[in-house]
C-alpha cells in the first residue's frame, strides 16, 4: 500500500470514529432527555428530575465504553472463523464419503 493510501485510510478511519463517537453521544443525550421530561412530567423540579435521571442512567461514559466493546467484537468474518470453516473444507475434500448421505 503506499503512502498515500495509508493517509486517506488514516484519515477516513478518524473520520469515521470522529462520527461514531458524535452519533452516540447524541443517543445517549436523547435517552437521558426522555427520562428528565418523564421525570418533570411525573412532578419533579427540572433539577431534581436531571438528578434523578442520571443516578438511574447509571452513567454515560459507562454504557458509552459498553457500547464501544460491543462495537469492538470480532464479526462472523473473523480470521479465526474463515480458517475454521477452511479447515472444514479441506476436510470434506479429503474424506468425501463422510459428508455424502
Amino acid at each position: 500500500m503506499t503512502t498515500p493510501d495509508r493517509w486517506l485510510k488514516t484519515f477516513l478511519r478518524a473520520a469515521r470514529r470522529r462520527r461514531f463517537e458524535q452519533d452516540l453521544d447524541q443517543e445517549l443525550r436523547f435517552h437521558l432527555d426522555m427520562e428528565i421530561e418523564a421525570l418533570t412530567a411525573r412532578g419533579h423540579s427540572p433539577e431534581e428530575a436531571r438528578t434523578i435521571a442520571e443516578r438511574n442512567f447509571g452513567g454515560v461514559e459507562r454504557h458509552k465504553d459498553s457500547v464501544r466493546d460491543v462495537r469492538g467484537r470480532p464479526s462472523r468474518s473473523s480470521p479465526s472463523r474463515r480458517s475454521r470453516s477452511a479447515a472444514a473444507i479441506w476436510s470434506a475434500r479429503k474424506a468425501p464419503s463422510a459428508f455424502t448421505p
